[in-house]
This record gives structure tokens, sequence and C-alpha cells, in this order.
């Protein structure tokens, strides 16, 4: 079996521990975590950040 490459090992650690971190948050309000596809940057899902934080969302 193949192992996968590291930068998805990394990013399903980081996954992993961002839920784990934010299940605290979560219990106080409603929280959403933002997933971008490939070739996209953190910028390309800022706007709905925004919308989401002003309607009360802990955006993650």
């Amino acid at each position: 079996m193949r192992r996968l490459p590291r930068r998805y090992r990394e990013r399903g650690f980081a996954l992993v521990a961002c839920a784990a971190l934010v299940g605290n948050a979560a219990a106080a309000q409603d929280c959403v975590v933002l997933l971008h596809g490939l070739a996209r940057g953190a910028g390309s899902m800022s706007v709905m950040a925004e919308a989401l934080a002003a309607a009360g969302a802990y955006t993650s």
C-alpha cells in the first residue's frame, strides 16, 4: 500500500488538531470551518468568512 504524500498527512493532522481545538468554542456558539479547493488561497474564502463572522459564527 502506498503512503500518502507528506503534505496530505500534515494537512490531515492540522485539520484534526483544529477540530479538537475549536470543540470548546463550538459549544459556546456556532462554528464554521472553511475549506478552499485546489489552487485557491485563504483569501478566496475571506468574503464568506466575514459574512459568517458578522452573523455571529466562529470561523476557522
